[in-house]
């Protein structure tokens, strides 16, 4: 079973109701954004990785989950499981770092040992923006924004698989003030780029029951094709209703002194279409 299909399996264990369910980037509960992400030795990370650079990407898959969601990543619990020869002092160092760089409380967690790899967890809890970001609230007829140019993750990662000490691409930073500033804008769907953006474009199509169609010439990338199918970039993928496009890109512009790219529409039927190639299940799959 693959990873989307076993996630899908899972639901029936969820609570039925809206926002509650397994399926989004984070939960809310109780008026708590939670957001949980695993790293393990071998899968996300290769044995020469530096540690701070391991933490930074644990933390930013999850603090990027809460942005995408329109909230704010507040406190932590760490669980980790520790070769014998793992420098305890560093990963300390590590930990604190990310906490700090993100605005974090670390407030509990568990440790063990391992035999051989090393592997963590992490669990975020944030509060969420004036409004809730999901992923099944595109419409047709809106506008399809992404945050920052995607791709790098991919090339940078192909170089350190062919055994270049190149580990810069898990540095790459969510995207949290302006997660937290589209939340208060209230649009109408997002998602953070962790699988590619063909494959979480589709999980905003499949969500919405609405076909996603991106225009190659409108996409900033390091290369398109891995602009389709690199994960782990956290930059942002959300859509707007074409009436308020203009007014969001002008208030971002004035608030937050950045640009976002409009590269593509939200139509009548199902997948995601670039320049008329169907590119939904492109990107990575864990399983």
């Amino acid at each position: 079973m693959k990873e989307f299909a076993f996630i899908e399996s899972l639901k029936s264990l969820s609570p039925e109701g809206g926002l509650y369910g397994i399926g989004d980037d984070a939960v809310l509960t109780d008026g708590l954004l939670i957001a949980k992400d695993i790293v393990t030795e071998g899968v996300h990370f290769t044995e020469g990785a530096p540690l701070q650079n391991i933490i930074f990407r644990l933390f930013t898959a999850n603090v990027s989950d809460i942005a995408a969601m329109g909230g704010r990543a507040e406190k932590a619990l760490l669980g980790v499981a520790l070769p014998e020869l793992l420098d305890k002092g560093r990963l300390t160092e590590a930990v604190r770092y990310a906490c700090s760089y993100y605005n974090i409380k670390l407030i509990g967690g568990d440790t063990t040992s391992s035999v051989s790899h090393f592997f963590a967890s992490l669990t975020i809890i944030g509060s969420p923006s004036e409004n809730v970001l999901v992923r099944s609230g595109a419409k047709e007829g809106d506008e399809v924004y992404l945050s920052r140019p995607v791709g790098g993750a991919a090339a940078m990662l192909a170089r350190e698989l062919a055994g270049e000490r190149v580990y810069d691409h898990y540095l790459y930073k969510a995207e949290t003030e302006l997660g937290e500033y589209l939340g208060s804008f209230g649009v109408n769907s997002c998602i953070d780029i962790s699988d590619g953006l063909g494959r979480d474009a589709s999980h905003i199509a499949e969500a919405s029951g609405v076909r996603i169609e991106l225009d190659s010439r409108l996409i900033p990338e390091y290369g398109i094709s891995d602009a389709v199918s690199s994960g782990e970039e956290f930059a942002l993928l959300f859509t707007v209703p074409e009436s308020r496009a203009k007014e969001m890109e002008e208030l971002i512009h004035r608030d937050l002194k950045r640009p976002v790219y409009r590269i593509g529409k939200v139509t009548k039927g199902s997948g995601v279409f670039m320049d008329g190639e169907n590119i939904s299940e492109k990107g990575w799959e864990h399983l």
